[in-house]
This record gives structure tokens, sequence and C-alpha cells, in this order.
């Protein structure tokens, strides 16, 4: 496998896994939450719904959007109506909301560093520096531990399964 192969599939399953949306949806929505006015906490729960249903486009009326985040529970319903009605958001509910986006991202992570090791330990079996594939280098990172059988990506550890 060449690393051009490699890096394209790894952006494939990347991409299949929403994780690079997701990830620029999830900074907007902290930095959404820190604005604690009506239209940032519309920002908010149209944050949270993206990061739900990131092939959706969040431009229906209202209504529909009251509808739709009510299906998703109580604490965003609830947090939704109050938004779209133009009422602050308690800070309580801004963090609720936080932490749930927090949640779900934490998920997505842990999925797309099961997908950057197994592409990163192809591309060491190719004989090719995992970084030319991931953008992650196990040779670079300062977290890496000797045994190769576990390696940091940030603030993850990612254990090699044989």
């Amino acid at each position: 496998a060449t690393a051009t192969a490699l890096r394209q599939q790894h952006y494939e399953k990347t991409k299949a896994n929403n994780y690079l949306d997701l990830v620029s949806t999830f900074d907007k929505l902290k930095k959404d939450a820190s604005n604690p006015t009506p239209v940032g906490d519309q920002a908010l729960i149209y944050g949270i719904m993206k990061m739900f249903d990131p092939n959706s486009t969040v431009r229906e009326g209202e209504a529909a959007s009251i509808q739709r985040a009510t299906s998703l529970g109580g604490v965003i319903g609830q947090a939704a109506q109050q938004a779209v009605s133009g009422q602050k958001l308690t800070q309580d509910q801004r963090n609720n909301i936080v932490s749930i986006a927090e949640n779900y991202y934490n998920t997505a992570q842990a999925q797309q560093d099961k997908i950057d090791e197994y592409y990163g330990e192809l591309a060491n079996r190719a004989g090719i520096d995992p970084y030319e594939v991931t953008g992650f280098s196990q040779s670079i990172n300062p977290n890496k531990q000797s045994n190769q059988n576990s390696f940091n990506i940030g603030e993850f550890q990612v254990q090699v399964l044989n």
C-alpha cells in the first residue's frame, strides 16, 4: 500500500465518521455556550442539533426547530423552546447541553482514535511514517510508550490490539 492510498482511505473513514464536521461544530458550541444571550442560546441549540444530525440543514422555521429539538429529550427540548421564544437559558441548562455535547464528542473521538490507530498501524507495517497517513506520528509523539502496545494522541491513550 502507498501513503497516498492509505491517506485517502483514512480520510474517507474519517469523513464517514463525520469527525471533522463534529470537531468544528463542537468548538462553535462551546463558544456559543459562553455567550449568555438569546441569540447565543439559539446558536447553542442549533449546534447540538447539528452534532446529532450533521447532514441536516438547520434552517427550518421556529416551530420545526422546537419540534425536532423536543424529540431529542427533555433537557434539550425545554431549552430549545425557551431559546426559540427568546428566553435566556439558565447557566445550568447551558452546562447540561455542553455536557451532553461533550459526551457525544468524546464517543466520536474514541471512534476516530481507533481509525487513526488502525491506519497508523497499517502505515507502520508498510514502512510508511504514520504521519503521512493520519497526521499523527508515533515517532514524534512525546507521550508514545516504548512497548508499542499503546500510544497517546492528544489527551487520549490508544491501545494497539494484536
